[in-house]
């Protein structure tokens, strides 16, 4: 009688085990060993139900008479990846804003900083950057309930004491001046502007001044819209502060340059900037001396060769915080 098929694997193949794999820490490692099957994708589903557990999967390997070995993945499955919930931090104090456009000045950028820090990380961008641009505006709105926290944690701080109205004044005030922010952005989305990259800052600057009417304000606002165009393009900070600076390096115009300093000034308020600018230091004295340094406009690039990572564009950094 002529065997099976089947019967000749069985022939050749002596032993069978089945390997049980789990995905820890960006890599698999080795479980257990079953031999048998429905064993041991059993024991794979119990194991992805461990928090330190990221996937599972269940190899079957054949030893066969000649000594050789065949492995098969027979069993795999992974946990769906979940998005780390973004809240905002806490803050002590908030600047009173009485129009929108105190809520892009200096001091409101640096509380934004500081209460967005994780969706600012995760994104890689600037509140002066979020503000003048319509898409990214319109995101931090839709991203789970950011916005409602920040504005009422900024209304409970602006309400404290009640010379500035109650907390629902305050937030109706602030959800107001966020209109008005987001309108103003959605207007000029589409409105051609020049492009630094081609034709540079001061030639930019003096491009858009004829275009925005008979208000100065507008000339800033166009000319930050046209910055946060290209440095959004950016995804590193570093980046970023390297690009403001080698534009305010090329500008001959003290008021191009000056225009730049808000940008700056939003990079370098993130403390993971701070610490790629600082680099190692000997002792915590060292580091508040270099910060010292460059907020008083004295900061020393290091020279070619020694920690380059740690002050990319140095002087220019002083010049422009200054």
């Amino acid at each position: 009688m002529r065997p099976f098929a089947g019967d000749l694997a069985l022939a050749f193949f002596k032993k069978e085990s089945f390997e049980v794999h789990c995905f820890r820490e960006n890599r698999w490692v080795i479980e257990t060993s079953i031999p048998n099957q429905q064993e041991a994708e059993a024991f794979a589903r119990k194991q992805l139900e461990r928090k330190d557990v990221g996937g599972v999967k269940v190899i079957r390997e054949s030893s066969g008479r000649s000594g050789g070995t065949s492995e098969a993945v027979v069993f795999t499955k992974m946990k769906e990846k979940r998005e780390e919930k973004l809240s905002i931090q806490q803050v002590d104090s908030a600047p009173l804003c009485q129009t929108a456009a105190d809520c892009v000045g200096l001091n409101a950028r640096m509380t934004l900083n500081r209460m967005f820090r994780q969706y600012l990380d995760k994104q890689n961008l600037t509140p002066i950057e979020i503000m003048h641009n319509y898409r990214e505006i319109k995101r931090v709105q839709d991203s789970d309930s950011l916005m409602t926290s920040a504005v009422g944690q900024l209304a409970t701080l602006q309400a404290a004491g009640g010379a500035n109205g109650t907390v629902i004044q305050r937030r109706d005030a602030l959800y107001g001046f966020l209109g008005e922010l987001t309108k103003r952005a959605k207007e000029v989305e589409n409105l051609q502007l020049p492009s630094i990259k081609q034709l540079g800052v001061d030639e930019t600057l003096a491009k858009i001044a004829p275009r925005a009417g008979d208000d100065p304000g507008n000339v800033e606002y166009l000319f930050r819209v046209a910055v946060s165009r290209e440095l959004i393009d950016i995804r590193s900070y570093l980046g970023k502060l390297d690009r403001a600076l080698m534009w305010v390096e090329d500008s001959q115009d003290d008021e191009a340059a000056r225009r730049l300093d808000d940008f700056v000034c939003d990079v370098i308020g993130t403390s993971s900037v701070i610490q790629d600018l600082l680099g190692d230091q000997p002792s915590l004295m060292a580091a508040v001396t270099k910060l010292l340094d460059l907020a008083m406009g004295k900061w020393e690039a290091p020279p070619p060769g020694a920690n380059a990572e740690a002050a990319p564009g140095g002087e220019e950094i002083g010049k422009s915080v200054v």
